[in-house]
């Protein structure tokens, strides 16, 4: 994705520059924190590990961040089209979900906790996999544009119809 956002970079696309940059910079992130080579777990270790309050603490609030970040790219999006909007939209709760199944780890002492947590992680992948659906079909789409295949599906343009531009209509 960074790779990607990069090549967004160069060609001028400043919003999707920034969605790649962030997102593959937090996929790597979260990938180095949960890959048991390296041990994040470590520092942790006086509190409970990857049980503990803290560890999962600090798990949860990268949520909430990327939860807020997901957000902010969510309204940018509003004047792009509608599988962006979805996109960002599962991300939000996604992240949203997530966090909520972290902050409740700690305090998990019986079974009903844990599948509680379960459920919310159910709830957040199923989140999830809108903002993937919506994401492969942003691709799709992306790719029959660049090699010149006409395309059939539907982009659902929003950028005449939410915030429109009022003076660019009036001299047209």
């Amino acid at each position: 994705m960074i790779l990607a956002g990069l090549a967004e970079f160069v060609l001028g696309n400043t919003y999707p520059f920034a969605v790649f940059i962030i997102y593959g910079a937090h996929w790597g992130s979260l990938a180095y924190t949960q890959d048991p080579i390296h041990r994040t777990t470590i520092a942790f270790e006086a509190e409970g590990g990857a049980e503990g309050a803290a560890y999962n603490s600090s798990q949860a609030f990268h949520n909430v961040t990327m939860c807020i970040v997901s957000f902010i790219l969510l309204v940018g999006s509003l004047r792009i089209n509608v599988p962006f909007v979805l996109t960002f939209l599962g991300l939000v709760f996604l992240f949203a979900f997530i966090a909520a199944a972290d902050f409740a780890v700690p305090n998990a002492t019986t079974a009903a906790d844990l599948a509680h947590i379960g459920y919310l992680l159910k709830i957040g992948g199923g989140f999830g996999m809108l903002g993937v659906i919506c994401g492969w079909y942003l691709a799709l789409l992306t790719v029959m544009e660049a090699v010149g295949i006409p395309s059939f599906l539907p982009v659902f343009d929003l950028s005449s119809k939410v915030f429109a531009n009022k003076n660019a209509a009036k001299q047209a």
